[in-house]
C-alpha cells in the first residue's frame, strides 16, 4: 500500500510540473510568415484573450470567448496546451493576452 502512495505521489508530481507555465515569453523571438497570419486572425476576433507561440516561432495556438464572462486562466492553458501539442515538443509561452503584446524581448516578423 506504501509504494502505491509513493507512486501515485511521484505521478502527481510529475503531472504538475508538465503544465505549461502561464508567464510571457522572454528574449529574441521571429515568428513564421503562418504565426503573424493567425496573429492578425486573433486580433480580429470580438474577445481575443490569449495568444500562444512556440519559443521557436514556428507554432501557435490561440483562444477567443465568443461572449462574457470569460475565464482568462482557462484561456491562457488552452492556448498554451493546443499550442504545445501541435510544436512537436517545442515549449510554448503566451505571446499575447487580448490584444497587447506581452512577450518580454524583441519579437520580428509580426505586421
Amino acid at each position: 500500500m506504501f509504494r502505491l502512495a509513493v507512486i501515485v505521489g511521484i505521478a502527481a508530481l510529475l503531472a504538475a510540473c508538465a503544465r505549461p507555465t502561464e508567464e510571457p515569453g522572454t528574449g529574441p523571438l521571429k515568428v513564421s510568415e503562418r504565426v503573424a497570419v493567425a496573429f492578425e486572425k486573433y486580433k480580429q476576433e470580438a474577445i481575443p484573450v490569449a495568444f500562444a507561440v512556440s519559443v521557436d516561432g514556428k507554432a501557435y495556438n490561440y483562444f477567443f470567448c465568443p461572449g462574457r464572462p470569460c475565464d482568462t486562466k482557462r484561456a491562457n492553458l488552452k492556448a498554451l496546451n493546443g499550442c504545445e501539442r501541435s510544436s512537436q515538443g517545442v515549449a510554448c509561452r503566451l505571446l499575447a493576452r487580448g490584444k497587447e503584446i506581452v512577450w518580454n524581448g524583441p519579437v520580428e516578423g509580426l505586421k
